[in-house]
């Protein structure tokens, strides 16, 4: 939880100036608990639809076998569904589909209780159109390179510096450096 906790210190030097509302991660309830006690200002929670994708996979090739061209369409046409028109509706679309004679049909049920129990932090749709991130995949990347940049390779963290260097990098690369000194202290 140490990272949570230094990202909620570094959140709360940004919290004036309208940062850190959202956050994406995948559906693990240790994630969960530690962004509602560390970052209290978060106000919605989006799961990484990349996380998604394994558990469609995996139906598709318990159903049509693995590696198989049929296997393949179906993740590629669950996967879009999914992404197209959000967790909710590809739900019910899989529902109707698993109404009718399907070889296979008890294979996708851990999917189905996955998207399930996402089902409120998925609608990617409306995140799209909002320019909201959808997969986690470009802040890992960011928290890589920050890590690397604020102690280098073999390194060790030193807390002191941790919030004022790691508020200075995130203001540079979110592109708001100028903006955030224009800010009266």
């Amino acid at each position: 939880m140490g990272c949570l906790c230094t990202a909620g210190k570094i959140l709360e030097e940004l919290r004036n100036f309208g940062l850190g509302r959202r956050v994406v991660s995948d559906a693990a309830t240790a994630i969960k608990k530690g962004v509602a006690e560390f970052l209290p200002e978060v106000t919605e929670h989006v799961i990484d639809i990349m996380h998604a994708y394994p558990h469609i996979h995996e139906a598709a090739a318990l159903i049509h076998g693995p590696d198989t061209p049929a296997a393949k369409a179906w993740a590629r046409r669950w996967r879009d569904e999914l992404y197209l028109r959000g967790d909710r509706e590809a739900r019910r679309r899989l529902s109707r589909a698993a109404s009718r004679p399907v070889r296979g049909k008890r294979h996708w049920r851990p999917c189905w209780g996955y998207l399930g129990r996402i089902e409120r932090y998925m609608d990617d749709p409306r995140y799209l159109k909002e320019n909201v991130p959808i997969s986690s995949g470009p802040m890992k990347s960011t928290c890589k390179q920050l890590g690397l940049r604020m102690k280098g390779r073999g390194m060790r963290w030193s807390q002191q510096n941790v919030t004022p260097k790691g508020t200075m990098i995130c203001l540079w690369n979110d592109r708001r450096w100028d903006e955030y000194w224009k800010i009266p202290a």
